[in-house]
């Protein structure tokens, strides 16, 4: 019966392109008699008021004129229709009439992760996921922070000095964009295409010191990590440049080049996959903080980049030990502090070889 009434209301509806046809008397008939129609069912479960709400959502037009002269929308009629339905059953209607974005203030926080030899989960304390209109899940990447003293953890046979050639296989998405975070991130001069060879470097640092944790399990044995030296590697990937990071805060890095205005780099996200047989890698999540340029001169604006990278460990036809790895970056969209981590604006792929320094 509610099936038959919903056709003949629709069909009833879609004549009233052209209201002379028919009178407003006969409208406000036909939406009396529908909703007493559902008042009258107040037995029926929750889910045919849901079904009877979403017939008269699915409504894409609904035009027709009330006895003084004014336009009654889906809205007014649904409004009519829930109040008739009885105080059980209105939680389950209220489920189809609205559902509200949650703010940052009341969102749920992120669990913080543990680095261990054991676990290895998503950092970010103080970081949230929100649900933003028109920018679909999204982080808040002003208040995130990791946890102090856990950096990216390589294997302790990377210490020293290292060779990487870095080549970017394919961008999707927005090449601006892409090539803004490449350069944001330390890409050095000429294009984002070109071929990049620079030296970088990793530190075995006193962890019990400096209370870091760099410890890892191979094979059963408890090794401890060394960690990229990442002030170093930007400074070398930029002739001229001048960057201040330091191994006890290895989140926030901040770097100067010729003829431009300072940009941080800071870590608000970061997931580790500990050295083991299969390989290691890192997935982080960057605010970087830069100029906006052009017209609007030093004013600072805020981006979020993902890297993700992923190596192993293999030998080259002399024989020599070398580290391949393979990167993915992905850009997104901020509003108002809150990056769209679901939808990523660009995606540049990219091939990594590090060989051991002369």
């Amino acid at each position: 019966q509610l099936a038959h009434r919903s056709t003949h209301l629709r069909s009833f509806l879609n004549t009233q392109q052209s209201p002379k046809r028919r009178k407003t008397k006969e409208l406000n008939c036909e939406l009396l008699t529908f909703q007493n129609f559902i008042t009258m069912r107040s037995f029926l479960s929750p889910f045919y008021y849901l079904q009877a709400a979403i017939i008269v959502c699915s409504f894409h037009q609904l035009t027709a004129l009330s006895q003084n002269n004014n336009k009654i929308d889906r809205r007014s009629i649904l409004s009519n229709i829930v109040s008739s339905i009885p105080k059980t059953s209105a939680a389950a209607a209220a489920m189809v009439v609205a559902a509200q974005v949650p703010l940052i203030t009341n969102a749920v926080p992120i669990n913080p992760g543990t680095i261990g030899a054991e676990t290895s989960g998503i950092q970010g304390v103080g970081g949230t996921y929100v649900r933003v209109e028109g920018v679909g899940g999204g982080f808040d990447i002003r208040t995130s922070t990791t946890i102090k003293g856990q950096d990216v953890i390589y294997p302790s046979s990377m210490d020293g000095l290292w060779k990487c050639r870095r080549v970017v296989t394919s961008i999707e998405g927005d090449t601006g964009q892409a090539e803004l975070a490449w350069r944001n991130l330390g890409g050095g001069i000429g294009l984002i295409k070109n071929v990049e060879s620079f030296d970088t470097r990793f530190l075995n640092t006193p962890a019990e010191e400096m209370n870091l944790f760099n410890s890892y399990s191979f094979e059963g044995e408890k090794l401890k990590g060394v960690a990229l030296d990442r002030g170093f590697e930007m400074e070398s990937r930029n002739r001229g440049c001048k960057a201040i990071w330091n191994v006890e805060m290895p989140d926030v890095l901040s770097y100067i080049r010729d003829g431009e205005s300072d940009t941080e780099i800071a870590v608000v996200q970061r997931k580790v996959e500990l050295p083991s047989e299969k390989g290691f890698g890192f997935n982080e999540l960057y605010r970087v903080t830069s100029s906006a340029g052009g017209i609007f001169g030093d004013n600072k604006v805020q981006r979020a980049i993902r890297v993700q990278r992923r190596y192993r460990r293999a030998l080259d036809d002399q024989g020599n030990r070398v580290v391949e790895g393979l990167e993915i970056m992905k850009t997104y969209r901020v509003l108002d502090g809150i990056a769209g981590t679901e939808m990523p604006t660009s995606t540049t792929k990219s091939q990594i070889k590090l060989t051991r320094g002369a």
